[in-house]
């Protein structure tokens, strides 16, 4: 499929007690089109140890625009 990762940038990081999550947005290129999306992971220290225990990607939906704030503020 000739699916690869171009970067990965760290958006939200945070942790409490045995429990963490990062946000990351990538940018990759698929089958030579351009695609972005983020990256929700979730770890648990579990016997010393961070283990992921959640992982969740999301891509935009090409068929949706996204609203100004411009205009969501007007309405």
């Amino acid at each position: 499929m000739k699916y690869h990762i171009d970067s990965i940038r760290t958006l939200s990081i945070d942790c409490s007690g045995d429990f963490a999550y990062a946000v990351t947005r990538y940018d990759a290129t698929n089958n030579g089109q351009t695609a972005f999306g983020v990256n929700i992971v979730v770890l648990k220290k579990i016997g010393g140890k961070w283990l992921i225990v959640a992982h969740e990607a999301a891509v935009p939906d090409p068929n949706m625009s996204i609203q100004s704030l411009y205009t969501l503020k007007s309405h």
